[in-house]
């Protein structure tokens, strides 16, 4: 995971969204972030079918050089899907932060295709924590706004009733 894109804010994830419209399904986390892992699929699969060539086809390819050209091929097209994976997946994070449910079905997709994908269990591991930081972050956020709301109405209500009590203490006088 050297090549690490931080999505930042919400402007910024908006925009990695609409880069790959071809890969998001609106209103629809879960579909979305199983269609970047498809994607990420589509390379592993050529990667398989580069491996299990029978043994007159690597030779061929060995002699032509065709082989370390799709190999190369695939191990580039590899390398753009998860960085795309990682920008996908992170800026959907971000969008439905405020949305425990939709962090949740991120976090449920991740870790369904655990199992599924051979090659890419690291990256979809790594997913899963960063997705895991934005939910654990948006936890604090909103614990922390909500302590300080009612730091807040206390303080209101406490100014309210010495107010009140200096006002009755002033008709008094």
């Amino acid at each position: 995971m050297g090549n690490v894109v931080a999505i930042k804010s919400k402007l910024e994830a908006a925009k990695v969204l609409n880069q790959y419209q071809d890969v998001v399904e609106q209103n629809n986390v879960r579909q979305t972030v199983q269609n970047a892992l498809m994607k990420l699929n589509d390379v592993e699969g050529r990667i398989d079918a580069i491996e299990n060539k029978g043994f007159f086809k690597r030779m061929v390819g060995a002699i032509t050089g065709s082989n370390q050209k799709e190999m190369v091929a695939a191990m580039r097209d590899i390398s753009d899907a998860q960085n795309m994976t990682i920008q996908l997946v992170l800026s959907l994070a971000i969008m439905h932060s405020q949305n425990q449910r939709a962090l949740e079905d991120i976090l449920d997709e991740l870790e369904q295709s655990k199992g599924t994908y051979t090659r890419i269990t690291d990256h979809i591991e790594f997913l899963y924590s960063q997705v895991e930081n934005v939910n654990l972050l948006q936890r604090n956020t909103s614990t922390a706004l909500s302590s300080t709301k009612k730091i807040i109405k206390n303080a209101i209500i406490s100014i309210g009733i010495i107010i009140g009590i200096l006002f009755v203490i002033g008709l008094f006088l």
